[in-house]
């Protein structure tokens, strides 16, 4: 069986994303915010930032290698 190792807490994860949210916001201040993610890995991380921002708009786009 195999050890999981934590890397960060969700707790860290969530401060952190609260900093950053705090920052843009001061550097955007103002101005529309329209947030664009790019899926699939995205998905979780944009939902959890916009529940902070309150953005104008949130956006996903799908992008292909080729």
């Amino acid at each position: 069986m195999s050890t999981v190792r934590v890397v960060y807490t969700a707790d860290q994860i969530h401060r952190r994303l609260e900093e950053m949210v705090a920052e843009i916001s001061s550097d955007y201040e103002g101005k529309e915010l329209i947030l664009v993610g790019i899926l699939k890995g995205s998905a979780f991380f944009l939902a959890d930032m916009s529940r902070l921002f309150n953005p104008k708009a949130v956006s996903y786009t799908h992008l292909r290698a080729h």
